[in-house]
């Protein structure tokens, strides 16, 4: 609930760098699509722990 007040008040286009290429999206995109990939990334961890 924080992370979207948080990223609904972040609209602005902000530009992120990789390794090999360099994209301009707005900050609530960013923001949010971070949350998803280290959701993700715990729940990998955690699954391969249980087995």
């Amino acid at each position: 609930m924080v992370l979207l007040a948080f990223a609904l008040a972040n609209t602005r286009t902000t530009k992120v760098s990789f390794v090999v290429a360099e994209v301009r999206a707005p900050l609530v995109v960013v923001l949010l699509a971070t949350a998803v990939v280290g959701a993700l990334i715990a729940a990998l961890i955690r699954r391969r722990r249980k087995d």
